[in-house]
């Protein structure tokens, strides 16, 4: 489910009003996780299992380093947390890099081999909740945050789902002790968030939407293009639409990369992809930033 097609206004609409109203802040949470996982099963049921998997691995080695002082056991229970999630992020974006690679190498040697490459499907921002899974972990083994009981909470961290295909990256220490208490909507900035929301929203379906064909010419043929031209050419669209550089949201990752895309080394693509992205990640923050404060009163 994409956030820029139509039915995503009536799943977010059906979420806003029984979130509301609810009065019990365990049902909220609940409620939340729920529709987090719908929203992923979306596009496929089959990786809520990868989803719950990494949830659950994080949530047992934070168990863990909250019931050791020994430095020795902490560090082996964080990086059972960093080979898993790593190891799993690995094998869905890279394993058929590495094998074409390492064939590639071993004929270069004189030494030819059959290998074979796996179809494999790269899930819908596994780069997203596996990090933010990590960032758990790691905030705990660094003492920065406490070990969490309650699965709910953690699950719904992880999978919360208006960053959880588009990013940015959250970091627990920041988001969980939000989930302390019942936020009351009339706290939240509904003018504000709603501004914000519009403003996101047409921003990535009118101007990031327009800009992705002329990023992806210089993919597709960078050698076709210097450097000043590629960058020229991108730089002119915010002085076509003024303002649209004007709202700042911090991230902790500048230039994302598509899924399945690879960044293209040197010459006039790296400069325009950087540029294209940095444009429509901004938008992309902007829109979710808005989804989550109206939604559930997080800033």
């Amino acid at each position: 489910m994409s956030f820029v097609e139509f039915r995503f206004l009536w799943f977010f609409l059906l979420v806003f009003i029984v979130y509301w109203a609810m009065r019990n802040n365990a049902a909220r949470k609940v409620w939340l996780l729920l529709c987090s996982y719908a929203f992923y099963a979306a596009w496929s049921w089959k990786f809520t299992f990868l989803l719950l998997g990494s949830t659950t691995v994080d949530y047992i080695v934070g168990q863990m380093l909250g019931r050791t002082e020994s430095p020795a056991w902490r560090r082996f229970w964080i990086a059972t947390s960093i080979c898993v999630n790593l190891g799993v992020l690995g094998c869905f974006k890279y394993f058929n890099f590495f094998v074409s690679s390492a064939s590639g190498f071993l004929a270069w040697l004189g030494l030819p081999a059959s290998v074979n490459t796996l179809n494999i499907i790269l899930p819908v921002g596994i780069s997203f909740y596996t990090f933010h899974s990590m960032s758990y972990t790691i905030d705990v083994y660094r003492r920065k945050q406490r070990p969490i009981s309650n699965f709910v909470d953690l699950s719904l961290f992880v999978s919360f789902f208006p960053p959880l295909v588009a990013g940015p990256i959250v970091r627990a220490v920041y988001f969980l002790p939000q989930l302390v208490s019942a936020k009351k909507f009339s706290n939240v900035d509904v003018r504000g968030a709603v501004m914000l929301f519009l403003a996101g929203f047409i921003k990535k379906a009118c101007i990031a939407d327009g800009v992705a064909p002329t990023v992806d010419r210089y993919f597709a043929h960078p050698a076709d293009f210097t450097p000043v031209s590629a960058w020229i050419d991108i730089q002119t669209w915010p002085s076509r639409l003024p303002g649209c550089s004007g709202i700042n949201y911090r991230t902790t990752s500048s230039f994302p990369t598509s899924p399945g895309t690879s960044p293209i080394s040197g010459g006039a693509g790296t400069s325009v992809s950087r540029a294209g992205c940095a444009i429509i990640s901004t938008f992309h923050s902007v829109e979710i930033a808005a989804r989550a404060g109206l939604l559930t009163g997080m800033s």
